[in-house]
């Protein structure tokens, strides 16, 4: 008798990241004119298949040999040269000869250019091994640049930066972070000092991602000729700096170390100590935080589509997996406890894409000047105000649902060798990039009060939800009603009210706007996916705060912080 053969699980596998998503075609079909639908369908179909398969591969071999700093050639030269895989470059020439940042300038699609641009980066983030990090800050300086009057900056850098030619693309860096203030960067302490023309800036920068770049922008404070500067905010300007000269070496920068990260592995990502590195001034003196404003805008849409791409991915692995692992003489597939839990990611997800897309396609309309959906003065008022709420938004419910997919896969998912366990290190950064939860919450109070947003979002929902059907405006009414209630209810409670209810008003804005979304594309398609996700959707409390709620806060405090 022959012995028995041991048992080998069959993996979860992937398929072309376009055809099998389960939004994208009806979202073009449903949102771009159809003079643009089937070049983008064909482009994007090219590169989803490219996204499991060479590109996939890039990532990998990044993944397996992270970057590490050389300190010293072999003479004994301080170089300070970040060694990286080779194919953290090759990563690098496949984002600009799929346009990644350069759809966005080159606008071929009209006011639909974002919508095609991040769909692209979305199924190519998760192949990507976070190459979309520098890439993000790459198209928030190209937008940064295109919108500023630095003539210099546009011939040269702008075109580097959204060249369709690898010979010729730059990445940017983006270097604000500081040991004193993390987000707060009014307690920058990099120094810049006039030099003939230019600057030279001192400081240190603690976490600067990027750091293979050929250029970056960076927040310094300009010291007179008496070395007095200006504190805060309003002592802050904006600078360009390219980090090597024309033999290739480092402009009086000195990498100090490579950071040690929970995840992000393959992304080299450093401390750096400016020695007078050379600097052009961006803008006027004192609007370096107006000025850079631009770039967040762009980044933080980055994040929002980066996170909805990799909640997409291990969601996919999961439901491969499902089909092909048994437990207790059933497929996973077959067991309704677990397809209920899929199911309410699949939800989740739904909510993301259609709130991340709609703000993509507020930025793409806003940069095309087009007033096809709106006016722009209302684009803009609605871009100020869901940036940071579908950056905060997407980046939890992509952490949450990455936890639970892991342990779909049982302790396969928690063996490092499989990858998944990967998404889980990796996805915490999407809630800490560009702006914690909580300091995305307080601009959003920032967006209310300074720019009145609300003036534009609440008769924008209003107007939308009478094209719904009855039971889905009656659902968008009794929400938007107890958003009203409570935003009245806080005009009489103390200054702290609001900010420490902050976080509760975003997730409920977006969970209004997504709502209102999902179930205007389910109309639309009738699809069973768009139909169950909007239907389950609408099950759930959206609001998470009502008029008689008690104030709590001084109780919150002694429960924390004391230990009586």
């Amino acid at each position: 008798m022959s012995a028995k053969k041991d048992f080998i699980q069959e993996g979860p596998k992937l398929t072309n990241t376009y055809s099998s998503d389960p939004i994208l075609e009806n979202f073009i079909d449903t949102y771009v004119t159809k003079d643009f639908q089937s070049e983008i369908k064909k482009d994007l179909k090219a590169f989803g298949d490219r996204c499991v398969n060479d590109i996939l591969e890039m990532a990998k071999n990044c993944e397996n040999n992270p970057p590490y700093l050389e300190r010293y050639d072999v003479w004994g030269n301080r170089v300070d040269n970040i060694i990286t895989s080779k194919d953290w470059e090759k990563l690098s020439h496949v984002a600009s000869e799929e346009g990644i940042v350069a759809h966005g300038y080159l606008r071929q699609y009209a006011q639909y250019s974002r919508i095609f641009q991040f769909m692209k980066l979305y199924l190519f983030h998760p192949s990507s091994a976070f190459f979309s990090c520098p890439l993000a800050m790459t198209d928030g300086a190209a937008k940064l640049i295109e919108l500023s009057r630095e003539e210099d900056l546009k011939k040269k850098a702008f075109k580097h930066l959204t060249s369709l030619n690898p010979r010729d693309f730059w990445t940017s860096g983006q270097w604000m972070t500081e040991k004193t203030g993390g987000s707060d960067v009014s307690k920058t302490e990099t120094i810049a000092k006039k030099d003939g023309d230019q600057y030279k800036l001192y400081g240190t920068k603690w976490f600067t991602s990027a750091t293979t770049s050929q250029m970056a922008m960076a927040l310094a404070r300009i010291e007179d000729n008496k070395g007095n500067t200006i504190e805060g905010s309003r002592g802050l300007s904006l600078f360009y700096l390219e980090l090597r000269d024309d033999q290739d070496k480092l402009q009086n920068i000195e990498i100090i170390r490579l950071k040690n990260k929970l995840g992000t592995k393959a992304l080299p990502t450093a401390e750096l100590k400016l020695n007078g590195a050379p600097a052009k001034l961006v803008g006027n003196i004192g609007e370096g935080v107006k000025t850079i404003s631009n770039l967040f805008n762009v980044t933080r849409i980055y994040n929002s589509v980066t996170s909805c791409g990799a909640l997409r991915r291990i969601l996919d692995l999961s439901i491969d997996y499902s089909k092909k692992r048994e437990a207790f003489s059933k497929k996973l597939m077959d067991h309704p406890l677990h397809v209920k839990t899929l199911a309410k990611i699949e939800v989740d997800f739904s909510s993301c894409f259609h709130l991340t897309f709609f703000v993509a396609k507020l930025l793409g309309d806003e940069e095309y000047k087009s007033t096809k959906s709106m006016p722009l003065n209302e684009t803009n008022s609605l871009l100020r105000l869901l940036t940071p709420v579908v950056k905060l938004y997407t980046a939890k419910v992509c952490m949450r649902g990455t936890s639970e997919l892991l342990e779909s896969f049982g302790g396969v998912g928690y063996v490092e060798d499989l990858g998944i366990s990967r998404f889980l290190r990796d996805n915490q950064v999407f809630s800490i990039w560009e702006g914690t939860t909580n300091v995305l919450s307080l601009d959003v109070l920032r967006a209310i009060h300074k720019e009145e947003a609300m003036k534009t979002f609440l008769p924008f929902i209003k107007n939308q939800a009478k094209n719904l059907e009855s039971k889905q405006e009656e659902k968008i009414m009794l929400e938007l009603q107890r958003l009203e209630d409570f935003l009245k209810h806080a005009k009489d409670q103390d200054h702290d009210y609001l900010p420490s209810m902050a976080r509760e008003l975003s997730f409920s804005l977006a969970h209004l706007t997504s709502g209102l979304l999902m179930m205007d594309f389910a109309n639309k398609t009738k699809t069973n996916y768009d139909v169950f996700c909007s239907q389950e959707f609408m099950k759930k409390d959206w609001c998470y705060f009502s008029r008689n709620e008690r104030d709590l806060r001084e109780l919150e405090k002694k429960v924390v912080f004391s230990r009586d």
